[in-house]
């Protein structure tokens, strides 16, 4: 979720000594696991501000320590919305144009500020045109930084994936269907982008078990890429034939290695 945007964003909400007090944020810090940063902890701890309190401490885990970045940034947004600083009557209102600048920030790391303060993953219903273009590259970036929970990881991923298709079929046809259901949408991304697609019956044929029909899927794909690799001749002597396009073998290789992957951690 860190990004340099969002702690500019976010230290914006404490300027001229607005927002939650010192010792709120002396808390919140402690426990994210940040104290090591926290200038108020200093010599000159005395004179640092709240502004530049929450911007050491931020980007100092945007270098060091996203996860604890990411704890400390929702209980920050938290207790700014506890202080008041989205409502337009409070008297730490802060502002349309700092609470507007917020929600772009988030907005372009996967998740969504609402004008009252709370916070969420982005959804796709109401995303369109260049939103939803847009949408597949923040998907990316939040898996990129990686998540300490597993089941939000692999959310991501489901979203990423369900994203990626709707932005296919928007761009090939205009349009997705808003009330198609995942396995819908992501087999019509395939039909019309003219990609295989397996018999109809396979997916009702995989183990019940989601883990195991994971797991099932992978070895096809492992002896599909070995069904590449050996075909014209090529499995003992070029790596792929020479008809594979680079991107096709990339496609490839990085499947062996999510397949490997799968293979060492059961040794585990």
């Amino acid at each position: 979720m860190l990004t340099d945007e969002i702690i500019a964003v976010i230290a914006h909400f404490f300027d001229a000594g607005a927002g939650p007090s010192h010792d709120e944020l002396g808390r919140m810090i402690r426990r994210a696991g940040l104290e090591a940063a926290d200038p108020r902890l200093g010599p000159d701890g005395d004179t640092v501000g709240k502004t530049k309190r929450v911007r050491e401490v931020l980007s100092y885990a945007l270098d060091r320590d996203r996860a604890a970045g990411d704890r400390l940034t929702r209980a920050l947004v938290g207790a700014i919305k506890a202080a008041g600083c989205f409502r337009p009557s409070a008297p730490a209102f802060a502002g349309e144009d700092v609470i507007g600048a917020a929600r772009e920030a988030f907005r372009g790391a996967g998740y969504e500020l609402d004008p009252e303060g709370n916070l969420r993953q982005s959804t796709l219903e109401n995303l369109e045109g260049a939103e939803l273009t847009d949408a597949p590259k923040a998907y990316v970036r939040r898996a990129q930084l990686g998540s300490e929970d597993a089941a939000l990881l692999v959310g991501t991923g489901k979203d990423l994936l369900e994203a990626t298709a709707r932005h296919a079929l928007i761009v090939a046809t205009g349009s997705y269907p808003s009330s198609g259901h995942f396995p819908t949408t992501l087999y019509q991304a395939f039909d019309r982008l003219a990609l295989a697609l397996p018999p109809p019956d396979l997916a009702d044929r995989l183990d019940r078990d989601p883990n195991r029909a994971i797991e099932q899927c992978l070895w096809l794909l492992g002896v599909s890429v070995n069904r590449l690799r050996n075909a014209e001749g090529a499995g003992h002597g070029r790596p792929f034939p020479a008809s594979v396009t680079s991107d096709q073998a990339r496609t490839a290789i990085e499947s062996m290695g999510l397949i490997s992957q799968l293979l060492l951690n059961a040794l585990m």
